[in-house]
């Protein structure tokens, strides 16, 4: 059955939440570096900032990646969220999704979609699945969310 958009609003919120704070926890040393930066801003303190920057940039974004396709591989198709509200992405004939429909939906589909529309197709998403009871990322990966 297909899952409840409330079931999927709350897993979103989740890891959501449980993304957030690890990330904040790690771009800690670049909020330093800033605060750092406008009390006595020089080259030096500014390149600083750029390189720790991207460093923590990275190291989320491979968090982020982490989270939503490796986690699910190895832990019964789901984040924490989707455990706790008892959801599960599998493919539209009912079969369990691999790492490449994974990638294709929640890397290309949801993460860089999201990064190039500044957030705007999360929000169109999560119309999709109130009116639908689908989502933008679910048609292109050709996957469904069910309750389990």
């Amino acid at each position: 059955m297909t899952a409840r958009p409330i079931h999927r609003y709350i897993s979103f919120f989740i890891d959501l939440l449980v993304t957030g704070v690890v990330s904040f926890l790690v771009s800690y040393p670049a909020i330093i570096t800033f605060f750092e930066t406008l009390a006595i801003r020089n080259y030096d303190n500014i390149t600083n900032l750029l390189w720790v920057s991207m460093l923590c940039g990275a190291v989320v974004t491979l968090i982020a990646i982490a989270y939503y396709l490796v986690l699910p591989l190895f832990w019964r198709y789901q984040t924490i969220g989707r455990f706790l509200t008892r959801i599960a992405i599998v493919k539209e004939d009912g079969e369990r999704v691999d790492f490449q429909t994974l990638f294709m939906r929640e890397v290309i589909c949801r993460m860089l979609a999201g990064f190039m529309s500044l957030g705007i197709s999360i929000l169109a998403d999560g119309y999709l699945v109130a009116v639908t009871r689908g989502s933008f990322c679910d048609a292109i990966a050709h996957t469904k969310v069910i309750d389990i």
